[in-house]
Parts: structure tokens; sequence; C-alpha cells
């Protein structure tokens, strides 16, 4: 289902960082994010929801800016290379 809140979302498991896309095309980093935290963000049934009650009051983030200004997800945003980072 889509979110009206989180447009995309990857996730950098050396660095633990999830990335999130959000419909108004910022991107926010959040850091020491645990793998297990990501993977349920993928499977819950309200992103934004999740995001609000699990990540935002937990997890240290940063502003990157918007998504036309630096490198853009990729659309496989649920992959990570050999290496964990995202893909």
């Amino acid at each position: 289902m889509p979110s009206s809140v989180v447009k995309e979302f990857g996730y950098d498991k050396t660095k633990r960082i999830l990335r999130i896309l959000f419909v108004s095309e910022m991107i926010y980093d959040y850091l020491e994010v645990p793998e297990e935290i990501f993977l349920a963000m993928g499977t819950a049934q309200s992103r934004g929801f999740f995001l609000n009650h699990h990540i935002k009051p937990h997890y240290a983030f940063r502003k990157i800016g918007k998504r036309k200004s630096i490198h853009p997800l990729k659309k496989n945003h649920l992959k990570n290379d050999k290496h964990g980072k995202m893909v």
C-alpha cells in the first residue's frame, strides 16, 4: 500500500543508516538503526505510522536535503549489495 508520508526508503547495513525519502522529496538519514527495524518497516501496514512510532522517537537523524539536489535513492530500495550498502 502506498504511503502518504514515505515515498522510498533504503538501508546501509554497514553504517546502520536508514534513509527515508518523504513524499515532499526531502531526504533524512536515521542513524544507528538495527536491520530488524528496517525489515519491519518494509512489512508495516502503515510506513508513516511505523516511522512516527518506532523510528523518530528512538533514533538520531540527519537532514540530507531535497532529492533533486543529491543523488537519488535507487528504485530497488530493499536490496543491499554484498557489502551491505544500499543499491
